[in-house]
């Protein structure tokens, strides 16, 4: 993990409102054979997918890389393929405390979306890369920090585990052999839309049977009792199935927790298209702007063409205003 030195350090800061114009820009110079004109709807909405992925990759999407992403995502059209990090993911079960080392969440891909059931600290439980990761400059070079990201999310459920052994063991440290709180990553979903995927982490037992122990999360600085903790039990050996009994029911391969985890796919993938309606919205606020702007330059250009009386560029100056105004109806 990667330490802060105060003195050589220097934030990386964007200002992501420019940001979206450079993008959106670099964009059209270099394809104006796919958009007729900078505000064509495809342009606006390709570069609001290019956009988010820049703010994952942060100040190492130059140009070359900002036009490899627009490339990827035009080509492709529908779905949206599993990112390599994703597919490399150690998906068996970890200590509890292992957690604060992973690096899956350094995914550098904006439309992967990690959730889970320990922490309320985002909405709806789950968080995104540039969630989780600090960036910062040292010496010209960048590198990370995950320790905010660790504190927001997981601090609560590990300090939550640790109480509980040290209650067991109060005179000695806790041996890993008699941890059995565990932590697995389940495979990666596709959403619905084909453009994005949810990654679950979920707590278990040593063998990948899914239990929560009784952890009810409840905030990053919320007092949490050793009593809370739940000791898993055996379930009973289940009653061999007869004949008869294989004739008279249905067979279903679907699981309760196959049902819940449905459901909750389905509710981050309206919090996702939620977040992108939000994300459209200050764009389209922020090109309101600047086409309010624009008319106005283009209202004084009038003028100035009528006070010099220069007929031609006082027509292109009427044109340019009548553009304007017909975008900004649009827009409204």
């Amino acid at each position: 993990m990667a330490k802060r030195k105060s003195k050589n350090i220097v934030r990386i800061k964007v200002d992501w409102r420019g940001r979206y114009s450079q993008i959106k820009s670099t964009i059209w110079k270099n394809n104006k054979d796919k958009y007729p004109e900078y505000f064509n709807s495809d342009l606006s909405k390709i570069a609001s997918l290019v956009y988010q992925e820049c703010k994952t990759v942060g100040t190492n999407c130059d140009d070359i890389r900002i036009l490899e992403i627009h490339n990827e995502i035009f080509e492709r059209g529908g779905n949206r393929p599993a990112p390599p990090e994703i597919i490399d993911f150690n998906f068996d079960p970890r200590q509890y405390y292992e957690i604060k080392d992973v690096v899956e969440f350094l995914t550098s891909h904006a439309f992967v979306w990690f959730y889970s059931p320990l922490i309320i600290a985002a909405p709806n439980n789950r968080f995104r890369s540039i969630d989780y990761v600090q960036y910062f400059e040292v010496n010209g070079q960048r590198t990370f920090d995950v320790e905010r990201g660790y504190r927001k999310y997981w601090k609560e459920w590990v300090d939550w585990c640790n109480r509980h052994y040290r209650s067991q063991s109060p005179s000695s440290l806790v041996r890993s052999e008699d941890v059995n709180v565990y932590f697995k990553f389940l495979q990666p979903v596709p959403t619905t839309d084909g453009n994005g995927w949810v990654v679950e982490i979920t707590p278990c037992r040593a063998n990948g049977d899914i239990d929560d122990f009784g952890f009810v999360p409840q905030g990053l600085h919320s007092e949490h009792s050793a009593d809370e903790f739940i000791e898993p039990t055996i379930a009973p050996e289940p009653e061999p199935t007869t004949i008869s009994q294989i004739d008279e029911e249905p067979i279903t391969t679907e699981t309760p927790s196959d049902r819940e985890r449905e459901v909750r796919i389905k509710k981050i993938e309206a919090d996702i298209r939620k977040l992108n309606e939000e994300i459209d919205s200050a764009i389209k606020k922020d090109k309101l702007d600047r086409l309010l702007k624009m008319k106005e330059d283009a209202r004084s250009d009038i003028k100035l063409w009528k006070e010099i009386d220069d007929a031609e560029e006082l027509t292109k100056a009427k044109d340019r205003f009548k553009q304007i105004t017909k975008e900004i109806d649009e827009l409204r």
